[in-house]
């Protein structure tokens, strides 16, 4: 669970804020202690989608660009790849 965290932490810091706000707005944190597990909830779940449909996506595309400068040379010739 904790490595799990670890990987959507980023996920996490960008939207607890907006997450527990519009929760707050709702009124649901004014009927006891139970409502703060509720606001943790949502927020891991939006974290979860945010990691997988956005920050995955976004960290294979950067790699991909990176990937195809490093083979590009500036008089136009591809690069000899490597051998893995």
């Amino acid at each position: 669970m904790s490595r799990y965290l670890g990987r959507i932490s980023y996920s996490l810091y960008l939207v607890h804020m907006w997450v527990l706000t519009l929760v707050a707005r709702t009124g649901v944190f004014e009927y006891g202690y139970f409502t703060g597990l509720l606001g943790i909830a949502i927020v891991l779940l939006v974290a979860s989608f945010t990691y997988r449909y956005i920050e995955t996506p976004g960290i294979s595309l950067g790699e991909r660009l990176l990937a195809a400068q490093a083979e590009y040379r500036p008089g136009g010739e591809a690069s000899i790849k490597k051998p893995r």
